[in-house]
């Protein structure tokens, strides 16, 4: 009875035991599982994470806010230059005191404030030349960032359809390992019943070891491109990045829309054209700006000025009396003393309060400055803004010249992915047959090890092709969408 209980007891433990294992593997796996959803990125999600993280596009955006900011300044050069100056000094010895302009030889303590203005009328349209040329500036640096997120954008597509290259290359390699190692184990009983010579059995076992290392060699290829793509995405590599598959597009001719009208509306949608143009013209009013160094400046100005003195003092009245002056006056005989009357002054220091008010001077007036020799400075700066445009022309024509090329290029390139992906179709569907015709043989004997795996060998290499074509032909589409301003995604 005893060894019961304990039995019933231990049993009761064990299934403790066993539920909370269950529960806790349970959860292990829902997480693990939410995760791996978590990370099944689209080709959008991948797009908007590489643009939030990549640095070349986080420096773009830099120059971007710091063109913005030289345009406001170059407003804010039309607004007048008001300064105020506040001075205190303590001077010992002998000094001038600042009240009454006269030399004294005591401690003095001063103070002088001033507010000025200061206002340029004209200066050969410098100011306004400069504000068009930051405005345009700062157009083509928007345009710019624009620019270096389109390019990044390619390159994640780019990155983007390698992993679903290698992802399908990894499953079809899985494939073609799984049929021959179904014609494996059937030549593997066949061989232990004797019916067929060892070399069938020993070819097909090579043939097995190649799919398997091709198979890890496909494995390989996808971790690498996931690398790329995370490297782009500039987050941590995991191993449980998964990316949606895309479906391959309807086959598109482009109309009539030959490479010459491609490139007609590349030069109306890419960024980097207009910000070459943007450049070009912004350059123009760099040198206006220079040359407008060479006029007459017309200023404006004013200012407001008081000052304070610690010995600065006024006498004031205390009482009036009358008093003898020593002086006489004979009348008839008779001295009579003058009396005169006698004011009664004390010696009061005059405040800061008043000091400040009733020492507030003004002043105005309005001064032309005519430059004639700077040391050769405003010479340079021309010479310099000149070859500045010069280099602008020549940029934007380069640009234009390059995009036309490019243009050609990815046409061409659409044009042969796209009859290469049509002739792997054609080719995959001829040597599938051949491949099923050899497979029935091989299996009634009539047929060698070596022509079943040529056969087999030839449709798997025509299925690999077919695969890096299909992406290769998303590819070439999604290039001349985005020169057509039309990529999407």
């Amino acid at each position: 009875m005893e060894e019961l209980k304990r039995y019933n007891h231990y049993s009761l433990k064990i299934m403790k035991r066993n539920i909370i294992l269950f529960c806790f593997f349970w959860m292990v796996s829902t997480t693990v599982k939410a995760q791996s959803l978590t990370e099944k990125l689209t080709l959008k999600a991948c797009i908007e994470i590489a643009t939030k993280n990549n640095l070349d596009v986080y420096n773009s955006n830099v120059l971007s806010q710091t063109a913005d900011i030289n345009l406001q300044q170059a407003k804010g050069n039309r607004l007048p230059d008001i300064n105020g100056n506040v001075y205190h000094g303590a001077n010992q010895g002998r000094s001038i005191d600042p009240f009454t302009n006269a030399y004294i030889n005591q401690n003095v303590s001063t103070g002088n404030y001033s507010l000025t203005a200061s206002l340029t009328l004209f200066n050969g349209f410098a100011i306004q030349n400069n504000i068009k040329q930051q405005k345009l500036s700062a157009e083509a640096a928007l345009l710019e960032e624009q620019q270096t997120k389109d390019n990044l954008t390619l390159n994640v597509i780019l990155a983007y359809l390698q992993v679903l290259t290698a992802k399908d290359l990894l499953v079809q390699a899985a494939q073609q390992k799984a049929v021959t190692t179904n014609q494996v184990q059937r030549l593997e009983i066949l061989h232990n019943d004797g019916a067929i010579t060892p070399n069938l059995l020993y070819d097909l076992r090579g043939q097995l070891a190649a799919d398997e290392v091709n198979e890890i060699t496909a494995q390989n290829n996808l971790a690498q491109a996931k690398f790329t793509l995370v490297g782009l995405m500039n987050i941590p590599y995991s191993g449980n990045i998964e990316v949606e598959p895309m479906a391959l597009e309807p086959e598109n001719e482009y109309g009539n829309n030959s490479a010459d009208s491609i490139y007609q509306m590349a030069l109306k949608n890419l960024a980097i054209i207009k910000a070459t143009d943007l450049r070009t013209q912004s350059a123009l009013y760099g040198l206006k700006s220079a040359r407008a160094l060479q006029y007459p400046s017309l200023n404006f100005g004013g200012g407001v000025y008081t000052n304070y003195s610690s010995v600065a003092s006024t006498l004031r009245l205390v009482n009036s009396g009358e008093v003898a002056t020593g002086s006489y006056v004979d009348i008839d005989g008779s001295k009579f003393p003058v009396i005169a009357r006698q004011d009664n002054f004390a010696n009061e220091k005059i405040t800061y309060g008043k000091q400040f008010g009733n020492n507030i001077s003004t002043s105005i007036g309005i001064g032309l400055s005519i430059p004639l020799l700077n040391g050769l400075q405003t010479k340079t700066q021309i010479r310099n803004a000149a070859l500045q445009q010069k280099n602008a022309l020549f940029i934007a024509s380069t640009n234009k010249t390059v995009l036309q090329q490019n243009v050609q290029q990815a046409y061409l390139n659409f044009t042969t992915a796209q009859n290469s992906y049509k002739a792997l179709l054609n080719q995959v569907a001829a040597f599938k047959q051949s491949f099923e015709v050899a497979a029935v043989r091989f299996k009634e004997g009539v047929l060698n090890s070596v022509d079943f795996i040529i056969a087999k060998n030839n449709l798997d290499r025509a299925k690999s092709n077919l695969i890096v074509a299909k992406y290769n032909f998303i590819l070439r589409q999604k290039i001349l969408d985005f020169y057509q301003g039309a990529l999407t995604f």
